[in-house]
C-alpha cells in the first residue's frame, strides 16, 4: 500500500542501490596526452568498479550511465590547467569552464551538471598532459600519473587529490599522493 507501483513486467519502479562506481574515461587517443581517460577505462580492474571508454563524445553515453545507475562516477579527462604535466586535479563544477578541456562538443559544465543527477558522488579528475600533438602516446609523466590514479581509486582516495582552483592551482604533482 504505502510503496512504489509495481512496473508491468513485475518489477518496481524505484530502482535498486547501486553496488558499483562507473569510471568514464573522455579524451582522443589520437591526440597523445588526451587519450589518458581512454587509456585508463580500457584497462581499469578493480572490484565494484566498472569502465567505460567514451572517446572525445562522453554526451554519447549518458543514457548508457543513466541506465547503470552508479552509485559514484568518476570521469577522466586531460586538461590544459598550467600545471606540472601528470598534475592531477578533482574539479568541481564551477572549476570546468576555467580548465581548458580539449576539444569536446558538448559543454563540460553542461553536462556535468547532468552527469552529477544521475549518482550519488560525482568526481571529474583532470589531469594536466605534457604532450597533445596528433600521433603522439602517452608521456611518462601522464602515465605515472594514470597509474597513481588507479591507486587512489582502489584506496577509495580520490579526496587526497587537491582540488583545481584557488589554493590547488600552482601546486602541481605532490608525491606525497600515492
Amino acid at each position: 500500500m504505502g510503496g512504489p507501483a509495481p512496473h508491468p513486467g513485475g518489477r518496481s519502479r524505484v530502482r535498486a542501490a547501486a553496488r558499483f562506481d562507473l569510471l568514464l574515461g573522455v579524451g582522443s587517443p589520437w591526440l597523445g596526452d588526451d587519450g589518458v581517460g581512454p587509456w585508463l577505462a580500457r584497462r581499469l580492474r578493480l572490484p565494484g568498479w566498472q569502465a567505460i571508454d567514451c572517446g572525445t563524445a562522453p554526451e554519447n553515453f549518458t543514457g548508457r550511465v543513466r541506465a547503470l545507475a552508479p552509485r559514484r562516477l568518476v570521469v577522466v579527462d586531460a586538461a590544459v590547467m598550467g600545471l606540472v604535466p601528470g598534475s592531477l586535479r578533482r574539479l568541481r563544477p564551477e572549476d570546468l569552464a576555467a580548465a581548458a578541456v580539449p576539444g569536446h562538443r558538448l559543454p563540460w559544465p553542461l553536462l556535468a551538471g547532468y552527469l552529477a543527477r544521475l549518482c550519488s558522488e560525482f568526481t571529474v579528475v583532470a589531469v594536466q598532459p605534457l604532450n597533445l600533438e596528433p600521433g603522439a602516446g602517452l608521456s611518462r609523466p601522464v602515465l605515472r600519473a594514470a597509474r597513481r590514479l588507479t591507486r587512489l581509486l582502489s584506496g577509495n582516495r580520490l579526496d587526497a587529490l587537491p582540488l583545481y582552483g584557488p589554493g590547488g592551482q600552482g601546486r602541481g604533482y605532490d608525491p606525497r599522493v600515492r
